[in-house]
Parts: structure tokens; sequence; C-alpha cells
């Protein structure tokens, strides 16, 4: 993983952007994250997994023209297919509103 990592980050290629968190509340801080790709680089693409009505943050990604960069999972079995996930992932963050160490940090 790390190796993959090193080579795509600044290299022009596209950099993977991971976040784990239910989309039916704003605490999870998944509209700040879909604000900031708009702000970086195009080479930059979020991915979202976990439950929840996503139709409020597709019509944010649809305003700031950047859906084309995002993408919805929805719910992964945990385990083995998150972990794979976190694996195809360059970088993992956590914009939460509320929570000072998210629970799905502490099950990765």
């Amino acid at each position: 993983m790390a190796k993959r990592r090193s080579s795509n980050i600044n290299k022009g290629k596209r950099t993977v952007l991971g976040l784990i968190g239910c989309t039916h509340n704003s605490v999870k801080g998944i509209d700040t994250s879909i604000n900031a790709s708009a702000l970086v680089s195009k080479d930059f693409h979020l991915e979202i997994l976990g439950g929840g009505d996503h139709a409020w943050a597709k019509n944010i990604t649809d305003k700031l023209s950047v859906l084309e960069r995002m993408r919805f999972h929805g719910v992964v079995q945990g385990g083995a297919l998150v972990l794979k996930w976190l694996d195809e992932t360059d970088v993992y963050i956590k914009p939460s509103r509320a929570e000072g160490l998210p629970k799905a940090t502490l099950n990765l």
C-alpha cells in the first residue's frame, strides 16, 4: 500500500481521498469534504463509504461541478471489504464536527 500511495500523490495521477460516515446528518463533515474538493486539483477524487440519503450531497457536488470526482459507495460490509477499500485509498480523512475520536477510526 505505501509504495502505491507514494507513487500517486503529487505526480499528476488520480489521488483518492476516502471518508467513512453516514450521510444522514451533518456531523460527519461530508459537506465540508465536498466543498474542499472543489478547491483542490481535479486529480483529487473523494470516495465516501456509508449509508444514508446521498441526494443532498449529490446536489452539492452538482452545484460545485465536482460530481465526476465523487463516488458514493453506500454501506459496505465491514472487515475485508472495508480494508480493501482503505488499501485503495491514498488519504483517509475524518472531517467530523463533533467526534474527538470517530467510531469509524476506532473500527479500523
